[in-house]
């Protein structure tokens, strides 16, 4: 920040900037959903009953090299 973006794009559930996480290797880039808790940016498993395998995570952005 600021050479691509004049900040941070906001999380639509809590008004806060997206969070971001270093991995091994790579980084991961989320928002805490609608339930707003923050799992680290966790691949979740389907919702059971869902229709479509809908998934409790939402915006999550996984980038490894």
């Amino acid at each position: 920040m600021p050479i691509y973006l004049p900040q941070a794009p906001q999380d639509p559930f809590d008004g806060r900037p997206l969070r971001y996480r270093r991995l091994e290797p790579g980084f991961v880039v989320y928002s805490v959903g609608p339930a707003r808790t923050d799992d680290g940016g966790q691949r979740r498993q389907p919702v059971k009953g869902s229709k479509g395998g809908r998934t409790s995570a939402y915006t999550v952005f996984r980038v490894e090299r």
